[in-house]
């Protein structure tokens, strides 16, 4: 018999092989579809710059090597279940054509959904954030309790994003729109886009801090973040663990300064793609610290303790870019040890997608936990009304 270390390994390596066909599997059979289905299913100002013969090897070459791992899992034991839902949903997508699939002629052309967004999203982040926890990760499990509730949230706000979209920016739009000929506008945009960006950053950012302060203050506004909470192990899909509620509350009051003060596209897009790296970044199960410059940029220590179970992190560590609003505002809590449990201090959640969706609008949802002895008042500017004490 081998040593400890030794079939510890072994198990590792039997659990990467069957998660890795599990992925590409959900990948591929996806992207045979998008192939089958462009119209209903690909987002057409991205579909006009694809290099489908690269895409297409891609997508084959992805079932083959979900095929030979699927069948190596179905060998292995304990692995045998992923294996087989491997296996399945890579041959169903070689039977539908693989990477030589066709357009479907006389289909339905109306677009649907960005399933394409979705999966190259969701392959670009699996390519740079897996291996990166592989190699800096702090307890890492390959396909942990929670990751198919977590794949179900992040597919269902690519599904969203387009209503999204429309819904948050809608509210600037109604409250804000005699402010579209103000001449302190057109002074915005005049200025540098470096230096624009800078105020970008500081000023949504700003925006964002108070707006999670009253996720975790107001009852009803906590019921949607809860969800948000609720997860137990941390890595960079757990982030996408958050209720369209709440992902549409945030984006709209991010937009109002954005809308009001007149950005030009080039840094809010610079923005845009910043936040939604480092959100990923900061909630991925990687030792990783920032040193001197965790008081710039958030790490990913700093937002770990924002998740922590502990009484001690408490309404801690708001910020998702900026941790200075945190020390400005009294909110910080940096130490040097990582927390090791997160989730709800009081309350339990279900775990399924569907469940977290309607469950802040269940009657059992309303009642919040009383704060703890050791939680901090939290104090917010001029007219912020403190509620119920959230985590």
């Amino acid at each position: 018999m081998g040593t400890l270390p030794q079939r510890t390994r072994r198990v590792r390596a039997a659990r990467a092989v069957s998660a890795i066909a599990l992925w590409l599997g959900l990948l591929a059979l996806p992207s045979v579809l998008c192939l089958l289905f462009p119209g209903p299913l690909s987002t057409e100002s991205l579909r006009q710059h694809y290099p489908m013969p690269f895409i297409r090897g891609l997508i084959q070459g992805g079932i083959f090597v979900a095929i030979v791992l699927a069948i190596i899992s179905l060998a292995l034991k304990g692995q045998r279940t992923r294996g087989g839902i491997a296996l399945v949903l890579a041959m169903c997508a070689l039977a539908l054509g693989g990477g030589d699939a066709q357009p479907v002629e006389h289909a339905f052309d109306a677009p649907l959904i960005g399933l394409d967004f979705l999966l190259l999203d969701l392959f670009a982040l699996c390519l740079i954030f897996v291996p990166l926890e592989r190699w800096l990760g702090r307890r890492q499990k390959v396909l942990r309790a929670g990751w198919h509730v977590d794949l179900a949230h992040f597919a269902a706000s690519h599904v969203a994003i387009g209503v999204i979209a429309l819904l948050s920016v809608a509210p600037a739009h109604l409250l804000f729109s005699w402010v579209l000929e103000s001449e302190f506008r057109d002074w915005v945009a005049s200025l540098h886009p470096v230096l624009q960006f800078v105020l970008v950053v500081l000023t949504v950012e700003f925006a964002n801090y108070w707006v999670h302060r009253a996720f975790h203050r107001v009852p009803w506004l906590w019921r949607l973040h809860a969800v948000h909470h609720s997860s137990r192990e941390m890595d960079w899909l757990a982030g996408s663990r958050l209720h369209l509620g709440d992902i549409l509350i945030t984006r709209a009051a991010g937009f109002v300064p954005v809308f009001v003060l007149g950005f030009e596209q080039g840094p809010i897009y610079a923005y845009v793609l910043l936040i939604s790296f480092h959100a990923v970044l900061i909630h991925a199960n990687a030792r990783i610290e920032f040193g001197w410059l965790d008081r710039v940029l958030t790490s990913p220590k700093f937002h770990h303790w924002h998740h922590a179970d502990k009484p001690e992190a408490l309404d801690k560590n708001f910020a998702v870019l900026v941790p200075l609003w945190d020390d400005l505002f009294g909110t910080a809590l940096r130490t040097r040890q990582w927390p090791q449990s997160y989730g709800l201090i009081d309350g339990e959640m279900p775990e399924s997608w569907a469940a977290q969706f309607v469950h802040p609008f269940r009657r059992a949802a309303r009642a919040k936990p009383e704060p703890t002895p050791q939680a901090q008042a939290v104090v917010g500017p001029p007219g912020f009304e403190p509620g119920t004490k959230g985590l």
